[in-house]
This record gives structure tokens, sequence and C-alpha cells, in this order.
């Protein structure tokens, strides 16, 4: 007796099996079409979308920053303090608080070191150079009433010399006028303290 033999899926012509392709491209292509077409409305979608330029512009910033920062001036290099802008005779290191304009958005940073007055008072100067004029800054004080001293450089020519490439940043410097540390975080900014502390250890290694 001959046995029978039932044909497998592979063994289907060639023909039989690329009869359903149109269909199959057919679905592949409406689904495509309401990607394309719903998809940017969906606030989910965009959502995920923002978060992820959002990284990608962050890490671009930061990228570039960390390049620029290979040329910050080296611990033991001399550089321009302007004590003129402090009022006591004791020779102390000095925080040099490098900020853009005298603006709203820079008073909460300078409002926190005048907060924190006790923590360095006593172990250093601090000096704030702003992008201002002179007259604005004077302007500013007289507003604020803000006692610290600020020093003018508008046209950035003490900022170039720190490499000073976002603001609001530090540097301490020791009381010959050579740089101790430099700050490379900038989440360092939101608290004076954190600095101060970081600044003091600085100090302390060089003596």
């Amino acid at each position: 007796m001959q046995s029978m033999r039932v044909k497998t899926t592979d063994e289907q012509p060639a023909k039989a099996r690329g009869k359903f392709l149109p269909y199959m491209t057919m679905i592949l292509l409406g689904e495509l079409i309401l990607v394309v077409r719903y998809l940017p409305g969906d606030p989910l979608i965009q959502a995920r979308l923002s978060a992820y330029q959002t990284r990608q512009m962050e890490a671009k910033r930061q990228a570039q920053l960390r390049s620029a920062m290979q040329s910050d001036p080296k611990v033991g290099t001399e550089l321009p303090v302007p004590k003129s802008a402090v009022t006591t005779a004791t020779q102390k290191p000095t925080i040099m608080l490098f900020i853009g304009a005298c603006t709203v958005c820079q008073t909460k940073h300078l409002d926190k070191w005048n907060e924190s007055r006790r923590a360095w008072l006593h172990s250093f100067d601090v000096i704030i150079a702003s992008r201002d004029s002179q007259e604005n800054i004077d302007r500013f004080r007289k507003a604020t009433n803000f006692q610290l001293p600020i020093t003018a450089d508008p046209k950035g020519h003490l900022a170039e010399r720190y490499n000073a490439v976002w603001v609001p940043r530090a540097y301490a410097v020791d009381a010959e006028g050579r740089v101790a540390w430099v700050q490379t975080e900038e989440a360092l900014t939101n608290d004076p303290r954190l600095i101060i502390t970081e600044a003091t250890k600085a100090i302390r290694r060089k003596q």
C-alpha cells in the first residue's frame, strides 16, 4: 500500500506563499500611516520625546563644558585679585565668585553668600566679579543693600583670565595670589558652604 504524505508549508509553491505579501504590505503601510499621523499629537509620546531631546542637549552642553574646562588655571598659577574691592586690610585667602549681570536671576546666589557670612568671614575674603558696568553695580547695591564687594568686569577680561566658562563659578586664591582651588561642579554654586569647605581643604593642602 502506498502511503500518502501531506505537503508541509515549506513545500507549498512559491506563488501560493507570495500571494499574501501584498496584504501584509498594506497592513504595515497602514500602521505606518497611523504612527506618522497620530503619534506626534500623543501627549505621552511628546513628553518622552521632549525628555529625550532635553537629555541630549544637556549631554552636549556638558561635553562642551568639559572641553572648555581644559583651559582652567592650574593650581599654583598666579592670577590678579582685585583686593581694592575688599574693605579689610587683613591678608587672607580669597574666594573669587564670577557672575553675569546683577539681575534677579543672580540675586538668589548672592543672597546665599550674604546669609552664610559667618561661615567664611574670618577665613576668606569674598570678591564678586560681575559682567555689569560699575554704574549698574552701584544701582544694584543701593536697591538691595548688598554688603559684599563687587568688582566690575564688563568686558570679561578678568573672567577670561580665570576661564569662568559658566556663572556663577568660584575659585579660591591663596594669600600670595596663587590659585588653590577651581570649582568643577556646577551644583556647588547652590551652597556657598560647600564651596567654602572645598576651598578650605585646598588651602590647607598647600600649607
